[in-house]
Protein backbone atom coordinates (compact mmCIF):
# COMPACT_ATOMS: atom_id res chain seq x y z
CA UNK A 1 0.00 0.00 0.00
CA UNK A 2 2.80 2.47 0.63
CA UNK A 3 4.10 1.78 -2.71
CA UNK A 4 0.83 2.45 -4.05
CA UNK A 5 0.57 6.01 -2.16
CA UNK A 6 3.85 6.60 -3.30
CA UNK A 7 2.97 5.99 -6.79
CA UNK A 8 -0.35 8.10 -6.48
CA UNK A 9 1.50 11.38 -5.19
CA UNK A 10 3.86 11.03 -8.06
CA UNK A 11 0.79 11.02 -10.10
CA UNK A 12 -0.68 14.00 -8.60
CA UNK A 13 2.34 15.80 -8.94
CA UNK A 14 2.93 15.41 -12.27
CA UNK A 15 -0.86 16.50 -12.85
CA UNK A 16 -0.10 19.43 -10.45
CA UNK A 17 2.62 20.55 -13.14
CA UNK A 18 0.58 20.16 -16.23
CA UNK A 19 -2.41 21.97 -14.52
CA UNK A 20 -0.19 25.00 -14.03
CA UNK A 21 2.25 24.85 -17.39
CA UNK A 22 -1.58 24.82 -18.98
CA UNK A 23 -2.34 27.92 -16.57
CA UNK A 24 0.80 29.71 -17.55
CA UNK A 25 0.03 29.43 -21.20
CA UNK A 26 -4.01 30.44 -20.97
CA UNK A 27 -2.50 33.18 -19.34
CA UNK A 28 -0.69 34.37 -21.79
CA UNK A 29 -2.53 34.46 -23.89
CA UNK A 30 -4.98 36.56 -21.65
CA UNK A 31 -5.11 40.64 -22.84
CA UNK A 32 -4.56 41.59 -19.17
CA UNK A 33 -4.28 39.77 -15.82
CA UNK A 34 -7.74 38.79 -13.92
CA UNK A 35 -8.19 40.08 -10.75
CA UNK A 36 -7.98 37.27 -8.77
CA UNK A 37 -9.37 36.57 -5.20
CA UNK A 38 -9.08 38.73 -2.12
CA UNK A 39 -5.93 40.04 -1.22
CA UNK A 40 -6.34 43.84 -0.66
CA UNK A 41 -7.66 45.47 2.86
CA UNK A 42 -10.04 48.23 2.95
CA UNK A 43 -7.36 50.23 4.40
CA UNK A 44 -7.25 53.56 2.64
CA UNK A 45 -5.57 57.05 2.41
CA UNK A 46 -7.95 59.39 4.82
CA UNK A 47 -8.33 62.97 4.60
CA UNK A 48 -10.75 65.28 6.54
CA UNK A 49 -11.92 68.39 5.44
CA UNK A 50 -13.84 71.31 7.34
CA UNK A 51 -13.99 73.98 4.13
CA UNK A 52 -16.12 72.64 1.28
CA UNK A 53 -14.49 74.69 -1.16
CA UNK A 54 -11.04 73.48 -0.57
CA UNK A 55 -12.50 69.90 -0.64
CA UNK A 56 -14.47 69.96 -3.86
CA UNK A 57 -11.75 71.71 -5.43
CA UNK A 58 -8.89 69.20 -4.51
CA UNK A 59 -7.98 67.02 -7.20
CA UNK A 60 -8.70 63.18 -7.33
CA UNK A 61 -5.46 60.14 -7.97
CA UNK A 62 -4.01 60.81 -11.60
CA UNK A 63 -2.21 58.28 -13.59
CA UNK A 64 1.30 59.36 -12.48
CA UNK A 65 1.04 59.44 -8.48
CA UNK A 66 -0.27 56.20 -6.91
CA UNK A 67 -3.47 57.04 -5.34
CA UNK A 68 -1.81 56.10 -1.49
CA UNK A 69 0.71 58.21 -2.13
CA UNK A 70 1.77 59.11 2.03
CA UNK A 71 2.73 62.50 0.99
CA UNK A 72 -0.67 64.86 0.44
CA UNK A 73 0.32 68.74 -0.57
CA UNK A 74 -1.44 71.67 1.26
CA UNK A 75 -3.21 68.63 3.79
CA UNK A 76 -2.66 67.98 8.01
CA UNK A 77 -1.85 64.27 7.65
CA UNK A 78 -1.44 62.41 10.83
CA UNK A 79 -1.36 58.19 11.74
CA UNK A 80 -4.92 57.07 11.74
CA UNK A 81 -5.72 54.05 13.64
CA UNK A 82 -9.24 52.10 14.47
CA UNK A 83 -9.29 52.38 18.37
CA UNK A 84 -12.23 54.44 19.27
CA UNK A 85 -11.39 58.11 20.24
CA UNK A 86 -8.24 58.07 18.43
CA UNK A 87 -9.04 61.22 15.78
CA UNK A 88 -7.27 63.55 15.67
CA UNK A 89 -8.30 67.41 14.95
CA UNK A 90 -6.48 67.36 11.91
CA UNK A 91 -6.66 65.36 8.85
CA UNK A 92 -6.33 61.60 8.92
CA UNK A 93 -3.67 59.82 7.03
CA UNK A 94 -3.39 55.36 7.34
CA UNK A 95 -1.42 53.26 5.55
CA UNK A 96 -2.13 51.58 2.64
CA UNK A 97 -2.17 47.42 3.62
CA UNK A 98 -2.33 45.20 -0.07
CA UNK A 99 -1.50 41.78 0.90
CA UNK A 100 0.05 40.68 -2.72
CA UNK A 101 0.26 37.05 -3.01
CA UNK A 102 4.02 36.00 -3.38
CA UNK A 103 5.37 33.71 -6.43
CA UNK A 104 6.09 30.31 -5.01
CA UNK A 105 8.04 29.29 -8.27
CA UNK A 106 11.48 29.81 -8.84
CA UNK A 107 13.65 29.55 -11.65
CA UNK A 108 15.96 26.46 -10.91
CA UNK A 109 12.32 24.70 -10.22
CA UNK A 110 11.21 25.61 -13.21
CA UNK A 111 14.12 24.15 -15.04
CA UNK A 112 13.63 21.06 -12.95
CA UNK A 113 10.44 20.72 -14.00
CA UNK A 114 10.39 21.28 -17.44
CA UNK A 115 13.16 17.96 -17.73
CA UNK A 116 10.87 15.98 -15.35
CA UNK A 117 8.13 16.71 -17.73
CA UNK A 118 10.10 15.75 -20.83
CA UNK A 119 10.95 12.58 -19.66
CA UNK A 120 7.73 12.14 -18.29
CA UNK A 121 6.34 12.67 -21.58
CA UNK A 122 8.98 10.49 -23.09
CA UNK A 123 8.19 7.31 -21.29
CA UNK A 124 4.31 7.85 -21.83
CA UNK A 125 5.06 7.95 -25.34
CA UNK A 126 4.09 4.76 -26.17
CA UNK A 127 0.67 4.81 -23.62
CA UNK A 128 -0.04 8.16 -25.15
CA UNK A 129 -0.19 6.98 -28.82
CA UNK A 130 -1.88 4.15 -28.15
CA UNK A 131 -5.01 5.88 -26.54
CA UNK A 132 -4.65 8.71 -28.52
CA UNK A 133 -7.51 10.18 -30.28
CA UNK A 134 -10.56 12.69 -31.11
CA UNK A 135 -12.16 14.62 -28.64
CA UNK A 136 -15.65 12.67 -29.87
CA UNK A 137 -14.08 9.31 -28.57
CA UNK A 138 -12.62 10.80 -25.28
CA UNK A 139 -15.90 11.79 -24.59
CA UNK A 140 -17.79 8.50 -25.43
CA UNK A 141 -15.93 6.84 -22.69
CA UNK A 142 -17.37 5.10 -20.08
CA UNK A 143 -16.03 3.78 -17.23
CA UNK A 144 -15.45 0.52 -17.54
CA UNK A 145 -13.93 1.59 -20.76
CA UNK A 146 -11.34 3.01 -18.68
CA UNK A 147 -10.86 0.84 -15.50
CA UNK A 148 -12.86 -2.76 -17.31
CA UNK A 149 -11.02 -4.69 -14.01
CA UNK A 150 -12.08 -2.21 -11.50
CA UNK A 151 -15.59 -4.89 -10.52
CA UNK A 152 -13.24 -7.50 -10.26
CA UNK A 153 -11.50 -5.84 -7.59
CA UNK A 154 -13.78 -4.19 -6.42
CA UNK A 155 -15.23 -7.91 -6.09
CA UNK A 156 -12.44 -9.23 -4.44
CA UNK A 157 -12.71 -6.06 -1.70
CA UNK A 158 -16.32 -6.95 -0.35
CA UNK A 159 -15.93 -10.18 2.07
CA UNK A 160 -13.65 -8.56 3.83
CA UNK A 161 -14.96 -5.64 6.55
CA UNK A 162 -10.92 -4.26 6.43
CA UNK A 163 -9.10 -3.52 3.47
CA UNK A 164 -6.30 -5.30 2.75
CA UNK A 165 -2.92 -4.29 3.18
CA UNK A 166 -1.57 -5.70 -0.40
CA UNK A 167 -3.77 -6.57 -3.09
CA UNK A 168 -3.10 -9.52 -5.68
CA UNK A 169 0.10 -9.20 -7.75
CA UNK A 170 -2.03 -9.17 -11.27
CA UNK A 171 -4.51 -6.92 -9.57
CA UNK A 172 -2.45 -4.33 -8.47
CA UNK A 173 -0.66 -4.32 -12.14
CA UNK A 174 -3.73 -4.07 -13.60
CA UNK A 175 -4.61 -1.12 -11.90
CA UNK A 176 -1.36 0.70 -11.68
CA UNK A 177 -1.59 0.40 -15.68
CA UNK A 178 -5.09 1.73 -15.77
CA UNK A 179 -4.75 4.62 -13.94
CA UNK A 180 -1.82 5.61 -15.39
CA UNK A 181 -3.36 5.52 -19.06
CA UNK A 182 -6.87 7.59 -17.15
CA UNK A 183 -4.37 10.40 -15.92
CA UNK A 184 -2.27 10.71 -19.27
CA UNK A 185 -5.36 11.00 -21.27
CA UNK A 186 -7.51 12.90 -19.13
CA UNK A 187 -4.69 15.64 -17.86
CA UNK A 188 -4.83 19.37 -17.46
CA UNK A 189 -5.61 20.33 -20.58
CA UNK A 190 -8.11 17.77 -21.51
CA UNK A 191 -10.26 19.40 -18.99
CA UNK A 192 -12.98 22.63 -19.89
CA UNK A 193 -11.65 25.91 -18.44
CA UNK A 194 -14.25 27.09 -15.69
CA UNK A 195 -14.97 30.81 -16.52
CA UNK A 196 -13.94 32.93 -13.78
CA UNK A 197 -16.30 34.41 -11.09
CA UNK A 198 -15.30 37.80 -11.18
CA UNK A 199 -15.28 40.32 -14.11
CA UNK A 200 -11.66 42.11 -14.62
CA UNK A 201 -13.47 45.88 -13.60
CA UNK A 202 -14.98 43.68 -10.13
CA UNK A 203 -12.87 44.62 -7.10
CA UNK A 204 -12.86 42.66 -3.67
CA UNK A 205 -11.73 43.45 -0.67
CA UNK A 206 -10.93 41.11 2.58
CA UNK A 207 -13.09 42.87 5.07
CA UNK A 208 -15.83 44.91 3.07
CA UNK A 209 -18.95 42.51 2.27
CA UNK A 210 -19.50 44.57 -1.01
CA UNK A 211 -17.77 44.57 -4.27
CA UNK A 212 -16.46 47.55 -5.70
CA UNK A 213 -17.58 47.25 -9.64
CA UNK A 214 -15.83 50.13 -11.44
CA UNK A 215 -19.36 50.11 -14.11
CA UNK A 216 -21.62 50.60 -10.92
CA UNK A 217 -20.35 53.92 -9.34
CA UNK A 218 -22.52 53.80 -6.27
CA UNK A 219 -20.88 50.58 -5.36
CA UNK A 220 -17.72 52.29 -4.46
CA UNK A 221 -20.00 54.70 -2.14
CA UNK A 222 -21.41 52.13 -0.75
CA UNK A 223 -17.87 50.49 0.38
CA UNK A 224 -16.52 54.20 1.93
CA UNK A 225 -19.77 54.47 3.87
CA UNK A 226 -19.38 50.95 5.05
CA UNK A 227 -15.73 51.08 5.88
CA UNK A 228 -14.94 50.95 10.15
CA UNK A 229 -12.84 54.20 9.10
CA UNK A 230 -15.97 55.86 8.64
CA UNK A 231 -18.45 55.10 11.39
CA UNK A 232 -15.85 55.51 13.69
CA UNK A 233 -14.99 58.90 12.59
CA UNK A 234 -18.87 59.61 12.82
CA UNK A 235 -19.03 58.44 15.99
CA UNK A 236 -16.19 60.58 17.12
CA UNK A 237 -17.48 63.96 15.73
CA UNK A 238 -20.72 63.31 17.54
CA UNK A 239 -19.01 62.87 20.59
CA UNK A 240 -16.94 66.08 20.25
CA UNK A 241 -19.95 68.41 19.71
CA UNK A 242 -21.69 68.55 23.22
CA UNK A 243 -22.71 71.59 23.26
CA UNK A 244 -26.01 72.98 22.10
CA UNK A 245 -26.87 73.43 18.84
CA UNK A 246 -26.67 77.57 17.76
CA UNK A 247 -29.80 79.53 18.08
CA UNK A 248 -31.47 79.55 14.48
CA UNK A 249 -31.86 83.23 12.83
CA UNK A 250 -35.19 85.05 13.11
CA UNK A 251 -37.37 84.32 9.91
CA UNK A 252 -37.95 87.41 7.72
CA UNK A 253 -41.00 89.53 8.26
CA UNK A 254 -42.98 88.51 5.21
CA UNK A 255 -46.61 88.62 4.16
CA UNK A 256 -46.36 85.29 2.78
CA UNK A 257 -44.13 84.04 5.70
CA UNK A 258 -44.23 80.07 6.67
CA UNK A 259 -46.61 78.46 8.39
CA UNK A 260 -44.76 76.78 11.21
CA UNK A 261 -47.49 74.18 12.54
CA UNK A 262 -49.41 72.15 10.68
CA UNK A 263 -51.64 69.27 11.86
CA UNK A 264 -50.73 67.58 9.21
CA UNK A 265 -47.67 65.55 10.08
CA UNK A 266 -45.18 64.30 7.00
CA UNK A 267 -44.89 61.16 6.54
CA UNK A 268 -41.16 60.36 8.03
CA UNK A 269 -40.25 56.82 9.28
CA UNK A 270 -39.17 57.14 12.66
CA UNK A 271 -35.33 55.93 14.24
CA UNK A 272 -36.23 54.47 17.98
CA UNK A 273 -32.65 54.13 18.53
CA UNK A 274 -31.40 57.34 18.12
CA UNK A 275 -32.13 60.87 20.19
CA UNK A 276 -34.29 62.93 18.60
CA UNK A 277 -32.53 66.15 19.76
CA UNK A 278 -28.90 64.78 19.01
CA UNK A 279 -30.52 64.37 15.48
CA UNK A 280 -31.66 67.59 15.24
CA UNK A 281 -28.60 69.35 16.39
CA UNK A 282 -26.34 67.20 14.42
CA UNK A 283 -28.79 67.96 11.19
CA UNK A 284 -28.08 71.98 12.07
CA UNK A 285 -24.21 71.94 13.13
CA UNK A 286 -23.00 75.19 11.46
CA UNK A 287 -19.17 73.59 11.24
CA UNK A 288 -18.99 71.31 8.15
CA UNK A 289 -16.68 67.96 7.89
CA UNK A 290 -15.90 66.32 4.42
CA UNK A 291 -14.39 62.90 4.45
CA UNK A 292 -12.05 61.87 1.66
CA UNK A 293 -11.59 57.82 0.99
CA UNK A 294 -8.50 57.01 -1.29
CA UNK A 295 -8.54 52.93 -1.88
CA UNK A 296 -6.42 50.63 -4.60
CA UNK A 297 -6.74 47.57 -5.69
CA UNK A 298 -4.13 46.17 -8.52
CA UNK A 299 -4.05 48.83 -11.00
CA UNK A 300 -7.46 50.24 -10.11
CA UNK A 301 -7.44 54.05 -8.36
CA UNK A 302 -10.59 54.47 -6.40
CA UNK A 303 -11.23 57.94 -4.91
CA UNK A 304 -14.72 58.59 -3.42
CA UNK A 305 -15.48 62.12 -1.09
CA UNK A 306 -18.54 62.64 1.29
CA UNK A 307 -19.46 65.79 1.88
CA UNK A 308 -21.28 67.30 5.13
CA UNK A 309 -21.00 63.70 6.46
CA UNK A 310 -22.58 64.69 9.68
CA UNK A 311 -25.46 66.32 8.79
CA UNK A 312 -26.43 63.91 5.85
CA UNK A 313 -25.96 60.85 8.22
CA UNK A 314 -28.40 63.04 10.55
CA UNK A 315 -30.68 63.01 7.75
CA UNK A 316 -30.49 59.04 6.45
CA UNK A 317 -31.02 58.29 10.53
CA UNK A 318 -33.85 60.27 11.08
CA UNK A 319 -35.92 59.39 7.82
CA UNK A 320 -34.94 55.55 8.14
CA UNK A 321 -32.55 55.08 5.77
CA UNK A 322 -29.37 54.20 7.40
CA UNK A 323 -29.18 50.84 8.07
CA UNK A 324 -30.57 49.98 4.31
CA UNK A 325 -28.70 53.09 2.11
CA UNK A 326 -25.04 50.83 1.75
CA UNK A 327 -27.31 47.60 0.45
CA UNK A 328 -29.38 50.36 -1.69
CA UNK A 329 -26.00 51.51 -3.01
CA UNK A 330 -23.99 48.19 -3.81
CA UNK A 331 -25.59 47.66 -6.91
CA UNK A 332 -27.21 50.46 -9.72
CA UNK A 333 -27.61 50.46 -13.40
CA UNK A 334 -27.75 53.22 -15.51
CA UNK A 335 -31.24 55.12 -15.75
CA UNK A 336 -32.86 56.91 -19.16
CA UNK A 337 -35.02 59.26 -17.45
CA UNK A 338 -37.38 60.86 -19.79
CA UNK A 339 -38.20 64.30 -19.65
CA UNK A 340 -35.45 66.40 -18.80
CA UNK A 341 -33.19 68.34 -21.07
CA UNK A 342 -30.15 68.17 -19.15
CA UNK A 343 -26.93 66.01 -20.51
CA UNK A 344 -26.68 64.79 -16.76
CA UNK A 345 -25.64 60.89 -15.89
CA UNK A 346 -28.81 59.02 -14.29
CA UNK A 347 -28.47 56.47 -11.80
CA UNK A 348 -30.95 54.16 -10.47
CA UNK A 349 -30.51 51.54 -7.69
CA UNK A 350 -31.80 47.85 -8.18
CA UNK A 351 -33.98 47.72 -5.33
CA UNK A 352 -35.34 50.68 -7.29
CA UNK A 353 -35.67 52.70 -4.19
CA UNK A 354 -32.75 55.80 -4.73
CA UNK A 355 -31.71 57.73 -7.77
CA UNK A 356 -28.59 59.15 -8.36
CA UNK A 357 -27.93 62.33 -10.36
CA UNK A 358 -24.63 63.70 -11.85
CA UNK A 359 -23.96 67.35 -11.23
CA UNK A 360 -22.03 69.78 -13.74
CA UNK A 361 -19.54 72.19 -11.79
CA UNK A 362 -21.98 74.55 -11.48
CA UNK A 363 -24.65 72.78 -10.18
CA UNK A 364 -22.03 71.18 -7.56
CA UNK A 365 -21.29 74.63 -6.60
CA UNK A 366 -24.67 75.67 -6.22
CA UNK A 367 -25.55 72.93 -3.99
CA UNK A 368 -22.46 73.16 -1.90
CA UNK A 369 -23.68 76.63 -0.95
CA UNK A 370 -27.63 75.71 -1.05
CA UNK A 371 -27.11 72.38 1.36
CA UNK A 372 -27.03 74.25 5.49
CA UNK A 373 -30.39 76.19 3.94
CA UNK A 374 -31.70 72.76 2.78
CA UNK A 375 -30.61 71.31 6.15
CA UNK A 376 -32.88 73.70 8.13
CA UNK A 377 -35.70 73.07 6.00
CA UNK A 378 -35.61 69.10 6.20
CA UNK A 379 -35.11 69.97 10.46
CA UNK A 380 -38.51 72.12 10.33
CA UNK A 381 -39.68 69.09 8.02
CA UNK A 382 -38.68 66.41 10.22
CA UNK A 383 -38.89 67.62 14.35
CA UNK A 384 -41.35 70.41 13.51
CA UNK A 385 -44.12 69.32 11.15
CA UNK A 386 -43.79 72.06 8.73
CA UNK A 387 -45.11 70.72 5.48
CA UNK A 388 -42.57 70.21 2.46
CA UNK A 389 -42.85 68.19 -0.40
CA UNK A 390 -39.09 68.52 -1.36
CA UNK A 391 -37.85 65.36 -2.97
CA UNK A 392 -35.22 64.05 0.36
CA UNK A 393 -31.46 64.27 -0.30
CA UNK A 394 -29.68 62.05 0.95
CA UNK A 395 -25.67 62.64 0.16
CA UNK A 396 -23.74 64.15 -2.04
CA UNK A 397 -20.61 62.50 -3.05
CA UNK A 398 -17.75 62.28 -5.90
CA UNK A 399 -16.17 59.15 -7.01
CA UNK A 400 -13.22 58.66 -9.14
CA UNK A 401 -12.21 55.11 -10.76
CA UNK A 402 -9.23 55.09 -13.54
CA UNK A 403 -8.22 51.79 -14.30
CA UNK A 404 -5.61 51.77 -17.18
CA UNK A 405 -6.45 47.86 -17.83
CA UNK A 406 -9.69 48.35 -18.44
CA UNK A 407 -9.51 51.45 -19.82
CA UNK A 408 -12.09 52.96 -17.43
CA UNK A 409 -11.66 56.78 -15.83
CA UNK A 410 -14.79 57.77 -14.39
CA UNK A 411 -15.27 61.26 -12.27
CA UNK A 412 -19.02 61.94 -11.04
CA UNK A 413 -20.12 64.55 -8.71
CA UNK A 414 -23.58 61.96 -7.75
CA UNK A 415 -26.36 63.69 -5.46
CA UNK A 416 -27.94 60.73 -3.89
CA UNK A 417 -32.45 61.34 -3.72
CA UNK A 418 -34.71 59.21 -2.87
CA UNK A 419 -37.20 57.59 -5.68
CA UNK A 420 -40.09 59.47 -5.05
CA UNK A 421 -42.36 56.77 -7.03
CA UNK A 422 -40.65 53.43 -5.27
CA UNK A 423 -43.31 50.72 -5.25
CA UNK A 424 -45.77 52.40 -7.32
CA UNK A 425 -46.90 51.92 -10.77
CA UNK A 426 -48.14 54.87 -11.87
CA UNK A 427 -50.32 55.52 -15.14
CA UNK A 428 -49.10 59.18 -16.32
CA UNK A 429 -46.36 61.25 -15.07
CA UNK A 430 -45.59 64.89 -15.10
CA UNK A 431 -42.94 67.62 -14.51
CA UNK A 432 -44.47 70.44 -14.53
CA UNK A 433 -43.28 74.35 -13.94
CA UNK A 434 -46.21 75.92 -14.41
CA UNK A 435 -44.98 77.68 -17.73
CA UNK A 436 -46.67 76.86 -21.23
CA UNK A 437 -43.33 77.94 -23.45
CA UNK A 438 -42.50 74.48 -25.47
CA UNK A 439 -43.89 72.48 -22.45
CA UNK A 440 -45.33 69.92 -24.68
CA UNK A 441 -44.25 66.26 -26.09
CA UNK A 442 -45.76 64.23 -28.21
CA UNK A 443 -47.28 61.58 -26.03
CA UNK A 444 -46.42 57.83 -27.30
CA UNK A 445 -48.00 55.98 -24.42
CA UNK A 446 -44.72 54.28 -23.31
CA UNK A 447 -44.07 53.04 -19.72
CA UNK A 448 -42.25 55.75 -17.99
CA UNK A 449 -43.25 58.14 -20.09
CA UNK A 450 -42.81 61.60 -18.34
CA UNK A 451 -45.51 64.60 -19.69
CA UNK A 452 -45.21 68.23 -19.50
CA UNK A 453 -47.66 71.13 -18.33
CA UNK A 454 -49.22 71.48 -21.76
CA UNK A 455 -49.92 67.78 -21.74
CA UNK A 456 -51.42 68.29 -17.98
CA UNK A 457 -53.77 70.96 -19.19
CA UNK A 458 -55.04 68.59 -21.53
CA UNK A 459 -55.22 65.43 -19.34
CA UNK A 460 -57.11 67.35 -16.84
CA UNK A 461 -59.71 68.95 -19.51
CA UNK A 462 -61.19 65.51 -20.01
CA UNK A 463 -60.05 64.11 -16.46
CA UNK A 464 -59.76 66.35 -14.09
CA UNK A 465 -57.57 66.05 -11.04
CA UNK A 466 -59.74 65.42 -7.73
CA UNK A 467 -57.82 65.78 -4.15
CA UNK A 468 -60.10 65.89 -0.88
CA UNK A 469 -59.77 69.09 0.82
CA UNK A 470 -57.27 68.35 3.33
CA UNK A 471 -54.85 66.75 1.00
CA UNK A 472 -55.23 70.00 -1.33
CA UNK A 473 -54.82 72.10 2.03
CA UNK A 474 -51.62 69.94 2.84
CA UNK A 475 -50.67 70.17 -0.61
CA UNK A 476 -50.96 74.41 -0.70
CA UNK A 477 -49.19 74.54 2.47
CA UNK A 478 -46.37 72.48 1.36
CA UNK A 479 -45.87 74.36 -2.41
CA UNK A 480 -45.86 77.47 -0.63
CA UNK A 481 -43.40 77.03 2.42
CA UNK A 482 -41.06 75.36 -0.19
CA UNK A 483 -41.40 77.85 -3.23
CA UNK A 484 -41.60 80.93 0.04
CA UNK A 485 -37.56 79.03 1.36
CA UNK A 486 -36.59 78.31 -2.58
CA UNK A 487 -37.14 81.61 -3.74
CA UNK A 488 -34.91 83.33 -0.66
CA UNK A 489 -31.93 80.72 -1.76
CA UNK A 490 -31.95 82.75 -5.56
CA UNK A 491 -33.16 78.80 -6.64
CA UNK A 492 -35.13 78.63 -10.01
CA UNK A 493 -36.31 75.93 -12.37
CA UNK A 494 -37.69 73.32 -10.08
CA UNK A 495 -40.36 70.83 -10.95
CA UNK A 496 -43.62 69.23 -9.15
CA UNK A 497 -43.30 65.82 -10.51
CA UNK A 498 -46.38 64.36 -10.24
CA UNK A 499 -47.74 60.84 -10.37
CA UNK A 500 -51.23 59.30 -11.10
CA UNK A 501 -51.83 56.42 -9.43
CA UNK A 502 -54.90 55.00 -10.47
CA UNK A 503 -54.68 51.44 -8.44
CA UNK A 504 -54.68 53.07 -4.83
CA UNK A 505 -56.47 56.23 -6.01
CA UNK A 506 -53.39 58.78 -4.64
CA UNK A 507 -51.23 60.76 -6.52
CA UNK A 508 -47.86 60.82 -5.34
CA UNK A 509 -46.13 65.01 -5.75
CA UNK A 510 -42.43 66.16 -4.74
CA UNK A 511 -40.43 68.89 -6.14
CA UNK A 512 -37.31 67.95 -7.52
CA UNK A 513 -34.04 69.74 -9.07
CA UNK A 514 -34.36 72.58 -6.45
CA UNK A 515 -30.40 73.72 -6.67
CA UNK A 516 -30.19 75.84 -9.82
CA UNK A 517 -29.72 79.19 -8.72
CA UNK A 518 -30.41 82.50 -10.91
CA UNK A 519 -27.06 82.95 -12.01
CA UNK A 520 -25.90 84.95 -14.71
CA UNK A 521 -25.94 82.08 -17.76
CA UNK A 522 -29.44 81.82 -16.46
CA UNK A 523 -30.38 85.61 -16.78
CA UNK A 524 -29.06 85.96 -20.31
CA UNK A 525 -31.13 82.77 -21.06
CA UNK A 526 -34.40 84.28 -19.62
CA UNK A 527 -33.68 88.11 -21.36
CA UNK A 528 -32.96 85.92 -24.78
CA UNK A 529 -36.07 84.14 -24.77
CA UNK A 530 -37.95 87.03 -23.62
CA UNK A 531 -37.03 88.95 -26.10
CA UNK A 532 -38.21 86.41 -28.60
CA UNK A 533 -34.80 85.37 -30.34
CA UNK A 534 -35.31 81.84 -29.34
CA UNK A 535 -38.97 81.55 -30.43
CA UNK A 536 -41.77 80.19 -28.15
CA UNK A 537 -44.40 82.84 -29.28
CA UNK A 538 -46.45 85.37 -26.56
CA UNK A 539 -45.50 82.87 -23.21
CA UNK A 540 -42.95 83.63 -20.82
CA UNK A 541 -40.17 81.89 -20.98
CA UNK A 542 -39.15 79.04 -18.17
CA UNK A 543 -36.50 80.68 -16.57
CA UNK A 544 -37.45 84.06 -15.08
CA UNK A 545 -36.32 85.37 -11.53
CA UNK A 546 -36.57 83.56 -8.37
CA UNK A 547 -39.42 85.97 -7.26
CA UNK A 548 -41.90 85.31 -10.56
CA UNK A 549 -41.02 82.12 -10.62
CA UNK A 550 -42.48 81.42 -7.23
CA UNK A 551 -45.77 83.28 -8.33
CA UNK A 552 -46.39 81.64 -11.30
CA UNK A 553 -45.75 77.95 -9.48
CA UNK A 554 -47.88 78.51 -7.03
CA UNK A 555 -50.52 79.77 -9.16
CA UNK A 556 -50.07 77.19 -11.76
CA UNK A 557 -50.52 74.08 -9.59
CA UNK A 558 -53.12 75.62 -7.88
CA UNK A 559 -54.89 75.08 -11.14
CA UNK A 560 -53.76 71.64 -11.62
CA UNK A 561 -55.53 69.74 -8.80
CA UNK A 562 -58.98 70.31 -7.88
CA UNK A 563 -60.42 70.20 -4.29
CA UNK A 564 -62.91 67.41 -4.62
CA UNK A 565 -66.86 68.44 -3.84
CA UNK A 566 -68.45 67.60 -1.06
CA UNK A 567 -71.78 67.49 -0.28
CA UNK A 568 -72.83 69.24 3.04
CA UNK A 569 -76.25 68.57 4.42
CA UNK A 570 -77.87 71.10 6.92
CA UNK A 571 -79.33 68.22 9.52
CA UNK A 572 -81.22 71.35 11.52
CA UNK A 573 -83.89 71.20 8.51
CA UNK A 574 -86.37 68.49 9.05
CA UNK A 575 -86.66 66.26 5.30
CA UNK A 576 -89.76 66.40 3.64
Amino acid sequence: MSTLARHFEQLSREFEKERMRDRKQRAAKMPHTRAFLPRTSTKAIVEVYEDVDEAVQEPGPSDEDHVLDKESSGKRSAEASHAPGSMPDGSVVKEPGSEVPSQTSQPDEAATETEVDNSRRESQAGSEDEGAGSDADQSTLTFDDILPDVKEIAASLEPSDEIPEELPRHQKKSLMTMLTNFWAERSASGWTPLDYPINTSDHIFLDSDVVVREDEPSSLVAFALGSEDYKVKLADIRRQWNAPAPSQSETEDSGDGLEMKMTYPVSAARDTGADEDELEKSLLRITSTHLKYQFTEGSAKMMCKIFYAEQFDALRRKCGVADRIIESLSRCLKWDSKGGKTKSVFLKTLDDRLVMKSLSPIETSAFLKFAPAYFNIMAEALFHDLPSVIAKMLGFFQVVIKNPLTNTEIKLDLLVMENLFYDRSPSRTFDLKGSMRNRKIQSTGEQNEVLLDENMVEYIYESPLFAREHSKRLLRASVWNDTLFLARQQVMDYSLMIAVDESRKELVVGIIDCIRTYTWDKRLESWIKDRGFAGGGRNKPTVTSPKEYKSRFREAMARYILTSPVLHLDRSTPSR
